[in-house]
């Protein structure tokens, strides 16, 4: 299921939102769950050189001040196992207005193990 999950992300980063590694990438993940850890290894494979934070050990500062690091078109992946809440600023609509591209992948955790290798099969990227 691993070498699956990485082929699907890597063709989605790369194929369907069109990365390049000219670009930064900022990958925002929580450990609550075995499945988000999973998905958070997944993307290091394809982003060796993203810029990782673990969202239970910041501030909502933290996260703020490393979008702010970056520019239009950039990446910013989020796994969570529930949904992330800051509340000091509305972080999507941030995200959205700072022209970032975005992959989300939220509530993992409420995916029971069974349905784990849907979830990856359904992130198939058909690149025709």
């Amino acid at each position: 299921m691993q070498e699956t999950l990485q082929k699907n992300l890597r063709d989605t980063v790369f194929d369907a939102i069109g990365y390049t590694p000219e670009q930064k990438a900022l990958i925002v993940f929580d450990r609550l769950s075995p499945f988000t850890t999973m998905v958070t290894e997944a993307y290091r494979s394809a982003l060796p050189g993203a810029k990782e934070i673990c969202f239970e050990e910041v501030t909502p500062g933290d996260i703020r001040g490393a979008i702010d690091q970056l520019a239009p078109r950039d990446l910013v992946i989020l796994i969570q196992s529930g949904s992330f809440r800051l509340n000091e600023f509305r972080f999507r609509l941030e995200l959205f207005n700072r022209q970032l591209a975005v992959i989300e992948h939220p509530h993992l955790g409420r995916i029971p193990e069974s349905e784990w290798q849907t979830y990856v099969d359904a992130m198939a990227y058909d690149k025709d």
